[in-house]
């Protein structure tokens, strides 16, 4: 039985890509739990258990590597937003859940874009002040209004998230994996392993 509110966790490793103008986004969702399962994982030094993988990716046409981060961001999130909450047990209310995610997030979005990290801190600061940051007019706007009502409906429904950047291409094998992923779908190849 699983005891503490941090015994499962929602990793979204999250990435965008460009091939020859065409963009690529793709997210991997790794459902975790600290009961011993058949694979364990390592993450921020703490043995975990895998559950479940999801992976996804799309391709767009005629974009920027910008606007697929915060594709993959939009798409990760939105999909915390309908999955089970990742802290319930069987048979736990959604209720004891939400009780226990508002002390501590069981889910953290994973990346490889400072872009993305600094702007979802930043976004509702820039949407009171007319979509201007310190550089004028935010770029990507349609975009980052998005994330931030995501952000909102999220918070709205106790389903807080923490994001953590990591260094892209030094070694992370789930960032490896998404940037993979990411970069296949700018090709046109979507949903590869």
């Amino acid at each position: 039985m699983l005891k503490s509110p941090l015994e499962r966790k929602l990793l979204l490793y999250t990435d965008g890509g460009m091939c020859k103008g065409n963009g690529g986004a793709a997210f991997i969702a790794l459902h975790l739990q600290k009961e011993k399962t058949r694979k364990p994982i390592v993450y921020n030094g703490e043995i975990w258990y895998l559950l479940k993988e999801i992976r996804k990716s799309w391709h767009f046409r005629s974009t920027t590597n910008n606007k697929m981060e915060l594709e993959a961001a939009i798409a990760a999130l939105s999909y915390y937003k309908e999955c089970p909450l990742p802290n319930t047990t069987p048979g736990a209310s959604n209720a004891t859940a939400s009780a226990s995610n508002a002390t501590a997030s069981a889910c953290t979005l994973v990346t490889d874009s400072q872009y993305v990290k600094v702007g979802i801190a930043n976004a509702m600061t820039w949407r009171n002040n007319g979509w201007k940051n310190t550089s004028g007019t935010v770029k990507n706007k349609a975009e980052w209004q998005r994330l931030l009502a995501l952000k909102l409906s999220l918070q709205q429904v106790d389903r807080p998230f923490e994001v953590e950047w990591v260094k892209g291409h030094s070694g992370d094998y789930w960032n490896e994996r998404v940037d993979y992923l990411a970069t296949q779908a700018s090709k046109g190849t979507v949903n590869v392993s």
